[in-house]
């Protein structure tokens, strides 16, 4: 009885690994109440997990949680076979992909496509991603500085927010500005939902087991969002996590993937 009563106690102390604060009006206040994603520990953390997948010890990793199986991604395996049908090589942009998690975490599909992968990321995680991956030929990293000349030869056919939309200053703009006429698919994962309600702005909060950092994190009203696409993409596919729901200040949010694809 005491064994039981005592583990409840932690349990009932112990912070959530996620969890968000606020519900801000403008980013700069958001900022001022956060670490951001500039946080050294962050990078020092990503690049020992990442170490160990390099080296075969393990095969991937999410959050710098490292896993012995691939973590297969349906929606943009979805993406991919939707479109490779219309285009010779598949090139995906993986923005804010950190160490290329999303391509690792796929590998053992990935490795069987015509495929080239490029991740946008901080300088100072490309300086040293591109050193670490000098044997992978079909990755690359490049800074947000780089995007530009990226986005002009229209190098990619795919765009991947890995969970990284909502953690973006302007999202929608972003969005805008990695549209081109040869993009085939967006593919969006794990993106915090808000039903019936506005797009809300808050800070995460970040803690162990994975590591200790806060930053600014958009919960999209989905009507909103979907208004970001349907021009000239469709909804291929959407899938809802309902066992994963945050809890804000006010509100809460469900994470969801979505899958759209180049009208024909």
């Amino acid at each position: 009885m005491f064994k039981k009563l005592s583990n409840n106690l932690f349990r009932s102390k112990r912070k959530p690994t996620v969890s968000y604060h606020g519900n801000y009006s403008q980013w700069k206040d958001a900022i001022d109440h956060s670490v951001g994603y500039q946080d050294d520990k962050i990078l020092e953390k990503a690049t020992q997990s990442f170490e160990k997948i390099i080296s075969g010890e393990f095969k991937c990793e999410r959050d710098t949680f490292l896993f012995n199986q691939f973590q297969y991604s349906l929606p943009l395996l979805l993406a991919l076979n939707f479109i490779q049908q219309r285009i010779e090589k598949l090139s995906v942009l993986d923005f804010g992909g950190s160490f290329a998690s999303g391509y690792f975490r796929n590998f053992d599909v990935l490795k069987q496509f015509n495929l080239l992968w490029t991740v946008v990321e901080q300088p100072n995680l490309v300086e040293r991603a591109s050193s670490m991956t000098r044997n992978y030929s079909e990755l690359c990293f490049k800074t947000v500085n780089e995007l530009n000349d990226l986005i002009s030869k229209m190098e990619y056919n795919v765009v991947l927010f890995g969970s990284c939309l909502q953690f973006l200053q302007t999202p929608k703009q972003i969005v805008e500005k990695l549209s081109h006429s040869k993009l085939q698919a967006f593919v969006i994962e794990r993106t915090p939902i808000v039903y019936e309600e506005n797009t809300k702005l808050t800070v995460q909060e970040i803690h162990e087991p994975i590591y200790e950092s806060s930053y600014p994190a958009w919960h999209f009203s989905e009507k909103e969002l979907m208004s970001w696409f349907t021009y000239d993409f469709e909804l291929r596919y959407k899938f809802n996590g309902p066992h994963i729901i945050n809890k804000c200040d006010g509100f809460q949010s469900q994470l969801e993937d979505y899958v759209f694809t180049r009208k024909k």
